[in-house]
């Protein structure tokens, strides 16, 4: 906590001055600025990730928003050079919360975390902004885990819980192996891949040297990985 005291004539005066003007409601005083932070004086009613406008000795703005809420302070995070802003600066809040643009307008373009254009191709036109900060979907409203991952070998199938999701997960204790099941699982695949590649086998026979003895269910977890059935995979490396 500061106190007004111990604050130097010249930020006294141009507190004073806010306050008899607009008061320290909706305008603030940088008091002092380091490691890329601005601490005001004011803005008591600014609210947490609210953005602020900070003015620079120069006559241009910074933008900034409010991390730490204090009794009668605010941290602000500075959004761009603190070159030019000195304490004794003035702060307005913008009236809105920390926000990037997204959507379509985006893709192609290159631009830093706050969604300026990086390219030289000009604004990003988009539509819709998304906020930096906000709640997280609950468990209940994100998708179940609904669809099975099948690995092709019968007594993990049989035996280990393994679905697929925002993430393949499997369900186990630790060192029970679960990430040799998914080495696996991808190996056989590789091999069944570069075997048909070789075409020096039928699909069958490569399907049963891998340990797979079903041949329909073979072709629904291949075609499940690689999105086409052995077969048709074969057929592209035919003379």
């Amino acid at each position: 906590m500061i106190s007004v005291k111990e604050l130097s004539t010249e930020l006294q005066d141009a507190i004073n001055a806010l306050k008899t003007e607009k008061g320290l409601e909706d305008t603030g005083i940088v008091t002092r600025v380091g490691d890329g932070v601005a601490w005001i004086y004011g803005l008591s009613n600014c609210g947490f990730n609210e953005t602020l406008q900070i003015e620079t000795t120069d006559g241009k703005t910074v933008d900034a928003f409010a991390l730490n809420l204090m009794e009668d302070e605010i941290g602000a995070v500075l959004l761009g050079s603190d070159a030019e802003v000195a304490a004794g600066s003035r702060v307005r809040l913008s009236g809105k919360v920390l926000e990037v643009p997204v959507g379509p307008a985006l893709l192609g373009r290159v631009v830093d975390p706050l969604g300026r254009p990086l390219d030289g191709k000009g604004p990003v036109k988009a539509s819709h902004f998304g906020l930096v900060e906000r709640n997280a979907p609950g468990v209940i409203d994100r998708k179940s885990v609904h669809e099975p991952l099948m690995t092709g070998l019968v007594a993990i199938d049989a035996l280990v819980p393994i679905g697929r999701g925002q993430r393949e997960l499997i369900i186990g204790d630790r060192q029970t192996g679960k990430t040799a099941i998914e080495l696996i699982h991808i190996a056989l695949i590789a091999e069944a891949k570069d075997r048909l590649r070789k075409k020096d086998k039928s699909i069958s026979e490569i399907a049963y040297d891998l340990g797979f003895e079903n041949m329909s269910y073979f072709s629904r977890l291949f075609k499940k990985e690689t999105g086409m059935l052995p077969t048709s995979y074969k057929n592209q490396f035919v003379n």
